[in-house]
């Protein structure tokens, strides 16, 4: 029985990887990210580029006379850094918050769905407060107390992000822990913590890691929001797209914010295309 269980477990795994990597929207997703991930990564440390460097020499020079591939900030500081560095901070930020939502929400789900009663009670309505906050103005508030830098931002949009990863573990966790091998393994005498992890985890994970796209769109979403209203991370996208709000810069100088804004729409379209693409792939029925 159990090796029929690892080859139909193994089969399944072989189908996700197939039907994944012949859907082209999710391969070109894909790609897109990887190349934008290298070049964000590599580039700024092979051209030595510094986005806080103000160029004075290229005071009152168009971008073309700058000598600078994007042109300048108002405050001349090189665009195409900033460009670049940006991409690092809103990926990051994307990434991280994710990571820390699931870690503290997969825990949190897994006990209240396994001892439910009081337990589960408290800590679903534990997670229902925290959707039902503002999250923006939440964030607002914290930023302005604690200041803005990766780091923090990273874990309150986790910390916020949480209660939808616990919710989507403990409707699963319920279900699966009437199953037989769970029966079984307290029958053994596992303890509750090893029949939580070993048993029941492996088997309600995989709704949870299907949405991880769609929260790292959602992460790099709010970042660039934040940055945009002027509370976020200095050298970002929606820092850059900021610069906007001035009609001056919107009409004559659209070097400075139309390259972020057409990377932060390209990055969101390329995450949410992927995630639709392991979406169908884990779930053939899911495809629209």
């Amino acid at each position: 029985m159990k090796k029929q269980q690892q080859s139909a477990l193994a089969a399944g795994k072989k189908g996700f990887w197939y039907r994944l990597l012949r859907d082209p929207k999710a391969m070109a997703g894909l790609i897109f990210l990887v190349v934008e991930i290298v070049l964000v990564i590599i580039l700024p440390l092979v051209q030595g580029l510094d986005p806080d460097v103000v160029y004075a020499d290229a005071l009152g020079k168009s971008p073309q006379e700058s000598g600078h591939l994007l042109g300048l900030t108002d405050a001349y500081q090189d665009v195409y850094a900033r460009l670049l560095y940006g991409g690092r901070v809103s990926l990051t930020i994307g990434i991280g918050s994710t990571l820390i939502g699931i870690i503290i929400g997969v825990p949190v789900g897994l006990i209240a769905g396994y001892y439910g009663g009081k337990v589960d009670a408290i800590l679903m309505r534990l997670a229902e407060i925290f959707l039902s906050f503002p999250s923006l103005v939440l964030m607002l508030v914290m930023v302005a107390i604690f200041g803005a830098n990766i780091g923090i931002l990273c874990f309150l949009l986790g910390f916020l992000g949480w209660p939808s990863a616990a919710k989507l573990i403990e409707s699963n966790v319920r279900s699966v822990a009437k199953k037989e091998y769970v029966e079984a393994a307290r029958v053994l005498g596992k303890s509750n913590l090893r029949i939580v992890f070993e048993d029941i985890m492996p088997n309600v994970l995989a709704p949870v890691l299907v949405t991880i796209p769609f929260r790292v769109s959602a992460g790099v979403l709010s970042e660039a929001s934040l940055s945009f209203l002027g509370v976020g991370i200095e050298n970002s996208w929606g820092k850059s797209i900021n610069y906007a709000l001035s009609s001056f810069v919107m009409q004559k100088e659209p070097w400075i914010w139309v390259p972020a804004s057409v990377l932060l729409v390209a990055t969101i379209v390329a995450i949410n295309l992927l995630g639709e693409g392991i979406r169908d792939a884990f779930d053939p029925k899911m495809r629209r």
